[in-house]
């Protein structure tokens, strides 16, 4: 079969050998110049939330670091990160530095919900959040570009349509859904590696952890602690094996180890959690009367709905998506396992009635289940509301309305900002084009983060498509525009595309430090093991797929250090949610058990990332880091057991 790679760049040839893409690379600095700990500021790059006044109550700023550790001369990373001052006028001296999950997620991007998520602990101390390099404000490895022109070309050329179509004839034995991810991750690949000049084996927790170091040093903090969520944790960890010193603390929070083999595991995930919430029904008198074989229930349920789904008396819109639910599948029931118990805790009291009354062939519950309506009865409320009661709830009503009214005043101030002015500017000007000029003129707009980020780019764009007084505008604006606007355009341009996961990012880490290490035989086997099977049908496409595109992309493999378990004598407080189904209690208990001076919280009726879902894991977490070397106290959770809702109890 072709070099995939060959493919992928006769596919981009025609739009990448444009003048556009052909710019010349940025240039590097000299080795005299560059320095691993350089802080510039800059302004933050998103909307700040409602009481939040950049350059006073928070900053943002970029360290400059090089790509590759060992040539510091050669290609330097923007890594952008924010400082949330204290609440305190005399804060503690070591800040709480917060390591992002993913990989691949931006904290900046979410600043708003990291900011609610550790106000708590912002009471006594700074919070430091950056995007580690490869995420989308620290020279984001973005393969959208390179997605789209490989759409654009399987639309607009013949050729290379059949091409793809002969593909599966090359490699029977290959799903053409694999030959495709692959194909197209290879683009990217090839992209990034052509157009911009990055090396795929740099991103990786090593080099991430080299950057937090130089990061907290920069910034003149002496020691400090870390704060990981999901990945997040396997970075911390990774920086308490690779550099200790000064490190007073750690918290991992739905934690990840380094042992764990996370492609063998990716089927094992909701079972490990229903089985809990089966547990946990068990050991509550009320919900073992009520639902007394409900594991067995539930086993039945699945294997009938798969041979004859359930409909929903009426379509069912998704709370949280346009998704529209017209029947009850087994996909459903995974819905409900792995995305409803892990992330909205107010679910769970209702998931044994649901069960039975599913097994009846009721909806009733499900469907208010899904719609979102269970949200507005709050646990263990009166069914009656007193006078106080609605004061209450108008007073919140009220503060909501002038919170959002203080969000939308902060977006249209970076609305209004120069870059984003210039880019509105150019898509009025494109929609004055020919019909096929303005699609084209947009869709490569889109493309521009396949360019190194300069204002020559943007120059060779403007004048590729506009002439006359619409160009002439267009260029005087733009040379209006100092660095920092520059930079945005092409941060805004990359946000609307997609804000969430860089997957450049995500698989160079993920295929370097990970996916090699997993024995896909043992991945088959524990997915054959499980007593609910159905539920771990699309951890096994998550495999499938790392799987595809572990095989062509170019980020070469770690040594086993990064698959052994970490040791270290570091404070540490492992919080396990006993619903997490993306880094479940038994990675946490796991993590714990290396550690010998850690202390290990189990969360009921939370899900991942415990710090987001209860003031308790934020008040336990609050105790550890202002005395980690005394057992936090955890009696609070204890109230977070789910209360079962009985079959008899008005929903």
């Amino acid at each position: 079969m072709w070099n995939l790679k060959h493919v992928a760049t006769a596919l981009l040839a025609s739009v990448l050998g444009a003048p556009f893409y052909g710019c010349a690379p940025t240039p590097i600095e000299s080795p005299e110049t560059v320095s691993i700990s350089e802080t510039t500021p800059r302004r933050c790059p998103v909307a700040l939330p409602v009481g939040e006044k950049e350059g006073e109550t928070l900053v943002c700023g970029i360290l400059t670091v090089p790509e590759n550790y060992s040539a510091p001369g050669d290609r330097t990373l923007e890594i952008t990160y924010a400082i949330l001052h204290s609440r305190s006028l005399s804060p503690a001296p070591d800040p709480i530095v917060h390591l992002v999950g993913g990989p691949g997620v931006s904290g900046i991007a979410t600043l708003e919900d990291r900011i609610r998520m550790f106000e708590t602990l912002r009471r006594s101390r700074d919070i430091i959040i950056f995007d580690q390099r490869g995420a989308q404000y620290s020279s984001r490895l973005d393969c959208k570009p390179y997605f789209r022109v490989l759409t654009a070309q399987l639309e607009e050329d013949e050729e290379i349509a059949a091409l793809f179509a002969d593909l599966q004839e090359q490699d029977p034995e290959t799903p053409l859904d694999v030959l495709q991810t692959q194909i197209a991750m290879s683009a990217c690949a090839t992209g990034l590696e052509r157009e911009l000049g990055v090396d795929l084996s740099q991103y990786n927790s090593v080099a991430s952890v080299q950057d937090t170091a130089n990061l907290v040093q920069a910034l003149g903090y002496d020691t400090f602690n870390l704060y990981g969520i999901s990945y997040g944790t396997r970075l911390a960890l990774t920086m308490m094996r690779d550099r200790p010193d000064n490190i007073r603390s750690v918290v991992l929070d739905s934690a990840y180890p380094l042992q764990i083999d996370n492609y063998e595991n990716t089927t094992n995930l909701n079972e490990e959690v229903i089985l809990q919430l089966f547990a946990d029904c068990q050991t509550a008198p009320a919900c073992a009367a009520a639902y007394p074989d409900l594991k067995q229930r539930f086993g039945t349920l699945l294997t009938e709905l798969e041979a004859a789904p359930i409909p929903l008396a009426e379509p069912v819109e998704l709370f949280f998506s346009d998704r529209v639910v017209s029947r009850v599948t087994p996909s459903v029931m995974r819905l409900l396992v792995g995305q409803f118990l892990n992330q909205y805790p107010w679910f769970a009291p209702h998931f044994p009635r649901i069960i039975y009354e599913l097994d009846e062939g009721v909806t009733t519950t499900l469907e208010q289940a899904l719609a979102g309506d269970l949200r507005d009865t709050p646990e263990g409320s009166p069914s009656g509301a007193s006078e106080t009661d609605d004061l209450i709830i108008t007073a919140a009503d009220l503060r909501s309305q002038a919170d959002e009214l203080l969000r939308a005043q902060a977006r249209e101030e970076v609305r209004q900002r120069p870059g984003y002015r210039w880019l509105r500017q150019v898509f009025a000007r494109a929609s004055e084009l020919p019909d096929t000029s303005r699609d084209d003129a947009i869709l490569d707009l889109q493309l521009i983060n396949a360019a190194p980020r300069s204002v020559e780019v943007l120059t060779t764009y403007v004048k590729e498509f506009f002439t006359g007084p619409a160009a002439e505008a267009l260029l005087a604006e733009l040379a209006e525009l100092d660095p920092e606007e520059i930079r945005s355009v092409f941060e805004i341009v990359s946000n609307l595309t997609d804000a969430d996961t860089t997957e450049g990012m995500h698989y160079s880490v993920e295929c370097y430090e990970e996916f090699a290490f997993n024995n896909l035989d043992e991945a088959g086997a524990i997915a054959q093991s499980l007593e609910f099977p159905l539920l771990g049908e699309a951890g096994a496409f998550v495999t499938d797929q790392a799987a595809a595109v572990c095989e062509i992309w170019p980020s070469g493999t770690a040594s086993t250090l990064e698959n052994e378990a970490v040791r270290s004598d570091i404070p540490t407080l492992v919080m396990a949610g006993l619903y997490d189904t993306q880094t479940p209690p038994s990675w946490n208990r796991l993590a714990a058990a290396e550690l010998p001076r850690s202390y290990y919280v189990a969360f009921p009726n939370t899900g991942h990332a415990v710090i987001s879902h209860s003031q308790c894991a934020r008040d336990v977490a609050e105790a550890f880091i202002n005395n980690p070397t005394l057992e936090p106290d955890a009696t609070c959770t204890g109230e977070l057991q789910p209360e079962f809702v009985g079959l008899d109890e008005t929903p």
